[in-house]
């Protein structure tokens, strides 16, 4: 082979090596949707209004079988789901935290959103937790839960007496922490006080900077 043909062999081989990975990064960045480098956008959490909770399934009669959040400094309403694995790996140190939050009037409602009680059942003496009755409930077609925003379970929602949904909590959290505790007590504190009710009518329209939250 001529020296001509074996430098415009090399000259051929190198050119690839150099051309196709700078189309392939072109590609990549066109079909990317033109976002590569930048942060993700999220849209924040409104302060609003909850959504009914009528529909939700009680083994109870009466008011006992109702969520009443004027009753309670701080209510906390949970979605969750027997099948659901980080609902499962928090529901115990979050049933501990309910029961050691209801001397400072701060509520827990677990609402799963299962297809019938069997289950729920199962999953509470397999997993030794204790719920009240009262703060038990049934979603089994998931319409209350679809009425609230939840898609990803579990998804937690903490209220103020006046029926705000004032934060919304995504995904599992580590409920045994001391700074949970003390947030749930210093909120619960501030309702008793009023304080929310000057100012949630003002905050209606307005966008919060809580999404998706850790506490």
């Amino acid at each position: 082979m001529s020296s001509t043909k074996v430098f415009w062999d090399r000259f051929f081989k190198l050119s690839v090596l150099i051309v196709t990975p700078v189309l392939g990064w072109v590609y990549f960045s066109e079909h990317s949707g033109k976002s590569l480098g930048k942060p993700e956008v999220i849209v924040p959490f409104k302060v609003e209004k909850t959504a009914s909770v009528q529909g939700l399934e009680s083994r109870l009669k009466g008011d006992e079988g109702k969520i009443d959040f004027s009753k309670n400094q701080v209510s906390v309403v949970s979605f969750w789901a027997t099948w659901c694995a980080p609902c499962v790996e928090e529901m115990p140190a979050m049933s501990e935290l309910a029961s050691r939050l209801e001397s400072k009037g701060v509520y827990f409602y677990f609402v799963s959103i299962d297809e019938d009680w069997s289950k729920v059942d199962r999953f509470l003496e397999a997993n030794i937790v204790d719920i009240p009755a009262n703060r038990l409930f049934l979603d089994r077609k998931r319409e209350v839960a679809s009425l609230w925003g939840s898609e990803k379970f579990p998804e937690t929602y903490v209220v103020s007496p006046q029926g705000w949904k004032v934060e919304k909590i995504v995904g599992f959290q580590d409920w045994t922490r001391p700074a949970v505790y003390s947030y749930f007590e210093k909120l619960a504190e501030k309702f008793k006080k009023d304080i929310f009710v000057q100012t949630s009518f003002l905050m209606k329209e307005k966008e919060s900077k809580w999404q998706r939250k850790v506490l």
